[in-house]
């Protein structure tokens, strides 16, 4: 004699893989949405970096770029100034900065808008760089994937990134101040 499911088996054996996949599901999407949010960390830290490097820099020109190839946000330098092989800054290389990693956005995280002193940037292939003794563009990245969406915004006057995000208390921002009048517009 064969044994064979009963209904009622089946019908528990469905309820139990039901249940068990009801707590696993919404881990999967808490666990995709902190890797989201960890990603946007870091294009936060990228774009700090970015500005302490230029503030920091004697001379050094830095930039902002996105490899067009894999997509990566990257921090590059273009030479030092004092120079030991004695080429002169212009016939310099772009270079990686050593100083930090390229950014590396999950799959289903995209950058969808870049404006770079408030014109809009279009492609993949772009770069924002510091011009030397005149400082640095404003920069702001629009990041979103089906769970999540913000912007992080560097502002030309900044050392400190600014986020935007549905949730998350927004970031005080300085504005700058004209050093050359005084507080009510009277001149020094």
């Amino acid at each position: 004699m064969s044994r064979a499911f009963t209904l009622i088996e089946l019908i528990v054996a469905i309820v139990v893989m039901v249940i068990i996949g009801g707590l696993i599901v919404p881990r999967l999407a808490t666990t995709t949405r902190m890797e989201h949010e960890a990603a946007i960390d870091a294009v936060e830290e990228l774009l700090a970096t970015y500005a302490f490097r230029e503030a920091m820099s004697a001379g050094q020109q830095v930039a902002l770029w996105q490899d067009p190839k894999s997509g990566d946000l990257a921090l590059l330098v273009k030479g030092s100034a004092l120079s030991t092989t004695g080429d002169l800054p212009e016939q310099q290389e772009w270079e990686q900065d050593w100083m930090s990693e390229p950014v590396r956005l999950p799959t289903a995280l995209r950058l969808v808008d870049v404006v770079i002193d408030g014109e809009p940037v279009s492609g993949g292939d772009w770069m924002a760089p510091s011009v030397p003794g005149g400082g640095r563009p404003s920069i702001e990245l629009r990041l979103e994937s089906d769970l999540i969406e913000a912007t992080v915004a560097l502002p030309s006057s900044s050392m400190t990134p600014l986020r935007q995000q549905e949730g998350r208390r927004e970031a005080f921002v300085r504005e700058p101040v004209d050093l050359e009048s005084g507080v009510r517009g009277e001149r020094w």
